[in-house]
């Protein structure tokens, strides 16, 4: 699968689908490679670049839910608390 043509283009939604539809493959097949989508090192660390950007976003969007969450449980055992 050769998607280097989309990975280097100059529409940056054309990119953004690119590098979203590498991800995804990479994530969920486990026989997928980098070097499948290009031969081109420049693209390949774009795929990577991006692969890591992903999962940074989604580790710091987990931690604010997470913090979100504990406040929400923390406020609830007051008001809890205090009813008894």
């Amino acid at each position: 699968m050769n998607l280097e043509a989309h990975i280097m283009s100059s529409n940056p939604s054309e990119v953004e689908a690119a590098l979203g539809l590498a991800q995804f493959l990479l994530r969920y097949h486990r026989a997928v490679d980098y070097g499948d989508f290009s031969e081109n090192p420049y693209a390949v660390q774009r795929i990577r670049r991006f692969c890591d950007y992903k999962v940074w976003f989604e580790i710091e969007e987990l931690s604010g839910s997470h913090e979100d969450l504990s406040g929400n449980f923390s406020e609830f055992k007051t008001v809890t608390q205090k009813a008894l």
